[in-house]
């Protein structure tokens, strides 16, 4: 169903500084020197010096872990020369805040050997693949260390790293990364963003190339097709902004996957912002053909691959007077939907409305609450809508990529789809749901994942296959869910992007309010809005519309402005 418009729609930066939920800005105890290289804070701790203690040793290792330069040498400096070699630090990250850490020395030990045990609080865990999650906990681990030439040295120490927020934003840059979605029969190829924590040492370009060779993060497998192995042999960028990149092997991929490859490639790099302006692909140091493409790769190419599919500006869709309205740039015929008065034939009554990316479908609600609820489809032109399913209690209408079907809140409690051709709704299974009163869902346009607000939190997961049988339904599965935006009173969510959220919400005891969430957790971003108090909202790249009552406003960036009458706002998707 999904048609892929041209145009380029989103401008993503890797390598932004970013906070954590809990709003960590300020550095926290910077080590002795520090210097600027580019937009990277490189941070030179002190290594170990004579005499010191066993816990100052502890203290010295934790923070020399902000610098990465040569595999963390000056924190390995700390390790007796054993461990030094074995000392695993790209095992993970964990995210603590310095202010919350203590450590003692245990009684245990003699005059060669002790021990000391390090508590913290714990605000997110980044995986070895790059995976940011949101924790809430208190962390306590025990070092040991040993006399080595006549200084403490540690002996064993936990695998990874242990940041605090500052030296995580100076050591790691999140990063977007793209993968191929799951095909489906009936849309074209797209990609998949994942949005993954990387480090800031090293070639931008090498490290996001070397990235996207691997293997999706956990939060993403099974929810994106599988891509070949390869290996990059050499990464260069020369003065006129383009990446070479010479793969091993690539010869034997068959068209399709070359331009796939390409597109992946693209979209990814594009996160260099200016300094990428082409590509050229090599396979054992020979050019790699690619289908209606030259030899360097323009940066802009491969938009049919777009994650979003919207195109450039596109319109939004709202209800005022029960009927279905759209944003000026597109006019609507006269429909059943949009003419007529509703209870009157043939006018029929519009609660609530989605409409697919590619806007040639509509969905159309009559009714919200806990009573029946209809549920019409049809071409966005009309004239006329058919009734789908009827059902008690359906709610928060979504397509997402529209290649699979409508998605729609079941009696608070239930997902469903209402596959593409089929005339009965079908629950889809979602591993691990909470307890509590699911009010709203939001699909992601690239069809990777699902937002849900259950009892007012905001978990997001993904969509994966798990087979291929009649019915769309059975072969997905919703799994990964993970809590974020922890603090915050959800009330209704919606995609900017594949990698951010908008949701309608507050904190403790303030109004209602918009903030931005990233949708690992690792950001929240409160969004001012003024004085309004929205109830519902839509988004995309190209801005967020929201209501108060029955009013519109768009939000893209300053003040709210006031576009008239209208509620149930929805961008495509």
């Amino acid at each position: 169903m999904r048609r892929w418009l041209p145009g380029v729609l989103v401008l993503l930066v890797a390598g932004c500084s970013l906070p954590l939920p809990s709003g960590v800005r300020t550095a926290e105890g910077l080590p002795v020197e520090q210097q600027r290289s580019g937009e990277v804070m490189q941070v030179l701790p002190p290594g170990p010096k004579p005499g010191q203690t066993p816990k100052e040793v502890v203290q010295g290792f934790l923070q020399a872990q902000a610098n990465a330069d040569d595999a963390h040498a000056i924190a390995r400096s700390f390790l007796t020369p054993a461990l030094a070699q074995s000392w695993d630090d790209t095992a993970g990250v964990q995210v603590y805040l310095s202010a919350s850490q203590t450590a003692t020395s245990l009684p245990e030990g003699g005059a060669s050997d002790a021990r000391v045990q390090v508590s913290a609080h714990v605000t997110g865990v980044i995986a070895a693949d790059g995976a940011y999650s949101p924790r809430a906990a208190t962390s306590t681990e025990t070092y040991s260390l040993t006399r080595s030439q006549g200084e403490w040295r540690l002996s064993v120490v936990p695998a990874g790293l242990r940041l605090t927020p500052a030296d995580q934003d100076r050591s790691l840059r999140a990063s977007i990364v793209y993968y191929v979605g799951v095909p489906d029969a009936t849309g074209g190829p797209h990609l998949v963003p994942d949005r993954v924590y990387l480090p800031s040492t090293g070639s931008p370009a090498t490290r996001l190339v070397r990235r996207l060779l691997q293997s999706p993060s956990s939060v993403l497998a099974g929810s994106v097709a599988d891509e070949p192995g390869l290996r990059a042999t050499s990464v260069s960028v020369d003065g006129a902004g383009v990446v070479s990149i010479d793969l091993a092997g690539a010869a034997a991929l068959p068209p399709s996957a070359r331009e796939d490859l390409s597109a992946r490639l693209v979209w990814t790099l594009r996160g260099l912002g200016s300094a990428f302006r082409g590509l050229r692909l090599q396979s054992d140091g020979k050019p790699l053909t690619v289908t209606g493409q030259g030899p360097v790769q323009d940066a802009g190419a491969w938009d049919a691959y777009d994650p979003e599919g919207l195109g450039v500006n596109p319109p939004y869709f709202y209800v005022a007077g029960r009927r279905l309205r759209a944003s000026p740039q597109l006019q609507l015929p006269s429909t059943t939907a949009t003419a007529g008065e509703p209870g009157h034939r043939p006018a029929v009554g519009v609660d609530a409305v989605a409409v697919t990316p590619d806007r040639t479908q509509v969905a159309l609600l009559d009714g919200t609450g806990p009573g029946l609820v209809t549920v019409r489809t049809g071409p966005l032109r009309g004239p006329t809508y058919r009734i789908a399913v009827q059902a008690v209690g359906l709610t928060s209408p979504s397509y997402g990529t529209g290649d699979r079907g409508l998605w729609l809140v079941r009696r608070k409690a239930h997902v469903s789809l209402l596959a593409v051709g089929q005339t009965r709704l079908r629950d889809v299974p979602v591993s691990g749901q909470p307890a509590g009163a699911l009010t709203r869902l939001a699909v992601s346009r690239d069809g990777a994942r699902i937002a849900l607000v259950i009892e007012r939190g905001l978990y997001v997961g993904r969509i994966e296959y798990v087979g291929r049988t009649e019915e769309a339904a059975d072969r997905l599965r919703i799994t990964g869910l993970q809590a974020v935006a922890p603090g915050y009173q959800i009330s209704d969510v919606a995609w900017e992007s594949g990698t951010e959220l908008v949701v309608v919400g507050s904190s403790g005891p303030a109004q209602a309010s918009l903030a931005r969430v990233a949708i690992d957790g690792s950001v929240v971003e409160p969004l001012n809005i003024a004085a309004q108090v929205p109830e519902h909202l839509t988004a995309c790249s190209a801005g967020i519309v929201f209501s108060e009552g029955s009013t519109l406003f768009a939000y893209t960036g300053r003040r709210p402005e006031n576009l008239g009458t209208g509620d149930r706002p929805a961008y495509p998707g």
